[in-house]
């Protein structure tokens, strides 16, 4: 299997982002586009070189938000907030990212509801053998 580099992107103090391999300036528009296209990046503090990839996603996170794109409610972002320090905190990572992927994967030629409804229960099937599995001796839910 061939393994795609990553496009190293650099962050520097003045919060402007280099693309190391087209040599130029980009936005965070630019990364989003990269998101989308699924093109595998890095970003790196330029000064320090320490990997700043999953602050930079939340900063586009935040523009998108700000500017009116809405995705994630109060509620949703508030109960984010409280799962931080707990200890099930890495089991909803597991789960949101989870539900995530099967939102992703439903087939675009299904009704709506058909859509929803294999989106929840491929989200029940998920957080049961993630809570229950292991205590039945089952193993992880694959990804």
């Amino acid at each position: 299997m061939e393994q795609t580099s990553k496009i190293i992107i650099k962050k520097y103090p003045n919060r402007r982002l280099y693309n190391t391999q087209t040599s130029t300036y980009i936005k965070l528009d630019d990364l989003a586009l990269m998101v989308k296209k699924d093109e595998p990046f890095l970003v790196l503090d330029a000064k320090t070189n320490e990997d700043i990839t999953r602050l930079t996603l939340v900063q586009i996170v935040l523009d998108h938000e700000t500017k009116g794109y809405e995705l994630m409610p109060e509620d949703f972002i508030k109960m984010i907030i409280k799962f931080y320090g707990h200890p099930i905190n890495k089991m909803m990572q597991d789960y949101i990212s989870q539900s995530v992927k099967n939102l992703n994967t439903i087939s675009l030629d299904k009704t709506a509801l058909d859509q929803a409804t294999d989106f929840a229960q491929n989200n029940i099937n998920y957080f049961t053998d993630l809570l229950f599995g292991a205590q039945k001796g089952g193993n992880k839910p694959k990804k």
